[in-house]
């Protein structure tokens, strides 16, 4: 049996690479990414305004996670924590979650989210902006709502190759479509320690992070392909995946040798990582199904897995000594006004 590497989670600490929750405080659009270098680690405490404000929504997109579960908890929390009553949590399974918010209600999303990677744009509870705005329509997010929406997500402020990050890309939407709320977000890993309590990867470190983020995704794709339990049609989805993102690791390797800079915004080893990756799983498919039964099959799989850990653990050895990541920094929450 080829199992995940095991996260522990301390029951005062919510620990997740792609959830946070939003703390109030003045977020600055052109932040130095040089202040939150390794080296400058920082202690957080909330410094929220007390002055009163409209009631604030929680739309957690992934309900069925412990995690997002918590963390949702939390974010409701902080309006407890100034003298005011909790925000309302809603989940993605209330149709209509949205249609009695009030019009400069503040609407707190909480979801994992992903930059742009290869060929895929950046998500959102795996829905890109266009969906994302889709979908908070659908749930009864009006136009006369004026309300900052805040993507409690990891990375969603990361303007990742020059691109448009994902909470620039929502602002857009919403103006083409007549709305006027602000959008906030993030532009590193964040994680809610507390309601007091929030904190990011330093942004040097960002490249090393979301390479070794991949890895928890492939080994669940990897664990399907030596589960005896799936269906041959779902192994050969999986497989597909796999070439996907062989290309999606191949194409950032070329992004990064494209030009000096941004060769010097990826670690050699990332580009490393990224092309090791990509040319093990290039060839995947093919090797695959030239075994001819699921037992020789399940056998090769777990073989790749294992040359994949050993890439994974190289890297981490290498950036951050053995260790997950280096301590975390202060979180800033960014903020993209409807110009």
């Amino acid at each position: 049996m080829y199992a995940p590497l095991q996260l522990t989670k301390d029951k005062n600490r919510v620990a997740f690479s792609s959830i946070t929750t939003f703390k109030r405080k003045k977020a600055l659009s052109d932040v130095d990414g040089n202040l939150f270098s390794k080296h400058n680690v920082l202690q957080t405490h909330s410094t929220r305004s007390t002055q009163s404000i409209v009631q604030r929504r929680v739309l957690n997109l992934d309900s069925s996670d412990p995690t997002s579960v918590e963390a949702s908890k939390i974010a409701a929390n902080r309006e407890r924590a100034v003298g005011r009553s909790p925000g309302v949590i809603m989940t993605d399974d209330d149709i209509q979650a949205l249609l009695t918010m009030g019009k400069g209600e503040e609407l707190t999303i909480i979801a994992h989210g992903s930059p742009m990677f290869g060929k895929d744009e950046p998500t959102v509870a795996g829905k890109t902006a266009q969906e994302l705005f889709d979908y908070l329509v659908h749930t009864g997010l009006r136009v006369e709502h004026t309300g900052v929406i805040n993507l409690s997500a990891c990375t969603t402020a990361w303007a990742r190759w020059g691109e448009k990050s994902f909470a620039e890309r929502l602002r857009d939407i919403l103006q083409k479509n007549g709305r006027t709320n602000k959008v906030t977000g993030f532009r590193s890993f964040v994680e809610s320690l507390d309601v007091d309590t929030e904190v990011e990867s330093a942004y040097d470190e960002r490249e090393t992070r979301l390479a070794l983020a991949h890895f928890g995704r492939y080994t669940m794709a990897f664990m399907k392909l030596v589960d005896r339990e799936e269906t041959e049609d779902e192994k050969n989805e999986v497989v597909q995946s796999l070439v996907k993102s062989a290309q999606n690791h191949i194409r950032e390797v070329s992004k990064a040798g494209s030009s000096i800079e941004r060769v010097s915004q990826i670690p050699q080893e990332v580009q490393d990582y990224h092309l090791a990756i990509g040319q093990l799983l290039m060839s995947f498919k093919r090797r695959y199904n030239e075994n001819d039964t699921p037992s020789k099959k399940a056998a090769f799989s777990g073989g790749v897995y294992e040359e994949m850990r050993v890439i994974h653990h190289t890297l981490r050895n290498q950036a951050f000594g053995g260790k997950d990541e280096s301590p975390k920094v202060t979180a800033l929450p960014v903020t993209f006004d409807n110009r």
